[in-house]
């Protein structure tokens, strides 16, 4: 999970003076320690996250990533630097991307926010995938199985949004061989894979799984056109599924609550028989 920009500005503000709090005790010192060096860095990076302006930021983002490539904040302020740019400067996206190829930060989480945020968004497949390979090389040598399934997991989605199905494929195995399945967005992911390579027969029961419990336009079509393909029966599979939902099942706990209009309490089973939507929300 990633901070937002605003949670990270909000955070800037609370802890923007410690490290200059810090650093004024040590203006004497004619050499820099490497705690100074780094409240420096954490300083100037807060500096940077509480600019409103997106061009102003930009330039900063730039110019922290060239001033301070070795920073621990260095890695976050590429992923920083390259989501504003997409809005910011387009064009210089790809030149961005290619100095971030350029970097060595030990963490994969920067190279993998990267590449997933352009594999969504459809942008720079060919870089992205190449960013996501280094993701990947870090997670392994970092030998953390979660982060290395998460890694394999983006490097297959950019691989399968630039047309690279079979590649996709096997990373897609190797990352349900750590996960397993039960993650419906790696399975989503797994099935629309195997799907795009060809591999219906591999894609088909996990389409059924995910309808068994969720419902999706596109992943209901696919299923019906795999079906249809193999001269199988849709009937019996949408039966299948009917009988799995029946069976998954479970009665929701009944709750009290006053309505929005008035202080009078409603409660669930008031609108037993019927089709209920619960939107949750906060005020902030």
């Amino acid at each position: 999970m990633r901070f937002s920009p605003t949670d990270r500005r909000w955070l800037a503000l609370v802890c923007l003076s410690l490290p200059l709090l810090w650093t004024a005790g040590c203006t004497g010192n004619r050499k820099s320690s490497p705690e100074a060096e780094e409240g420096a860095d954490s300083a100037a990076y807060a500096q940077i996250e509480i600019l409103e302006d997106g061009a102003a930021r930009l330039a900063a983002l730039r110019k922290f990533v060239k001033e301070r490539p070795s920073s621990r904040e260095a890695g976050e302020a590429y992923v920083d630097l390259i989501e504003l740019a997409r809005t910011e400067d387009p064009a210089s996206v790809p030149g961005a991307l290619r100095d971030f190829l350029k970097t060595d930060h030990a963490s994969p989480g920067p190279y993998n926010a990267v590449g997933w945020d352009l594999a969504e968004a459809g942008e720079h497949l060919d870089l992205a995938v190449r960013v996501l390979e280094k993701a990947v090389a870090k997670a392994r040598a970092g030998e953390d199985e979660q982060m290395l399934a998460s890694c394999l997991d983006s490097e297959a989605w950019a691989r399968h949004k630039n047309g690279d199905h079979a590649t996709a494929a096997a990373r897609m195995e190797e990352a349900y061989a750590i996960l397993g399945p039960g993650n419906d967005e790696i399975d989503e992911h797994m099935a629309l894979i195997y799907d795009a390579a060809g591999m219906d027969e591999k894609a088909k029961p996990i389409y059924m799984d995910l309808l068994s419990h969720m419902e999706s336009p596109l992943l209901r079509g696919n299923l019906a056109r795999i079906v249809s393909d193999g001269g199988g029966s849709l009937a019996e599979i949408e039966a299948e599924i009917s009988r799995r939902r029946a069976e998954g099942a479970t009665e929701a706990p009944d709750f009290t609550l006053p309505t929005l209009a008035s202080a009078e309490q409603v409660s669930l089973k008031d609108f037993r028989g019927r089709v209920v939507l619960l939107n949750f929300w906060h005020p902030t």
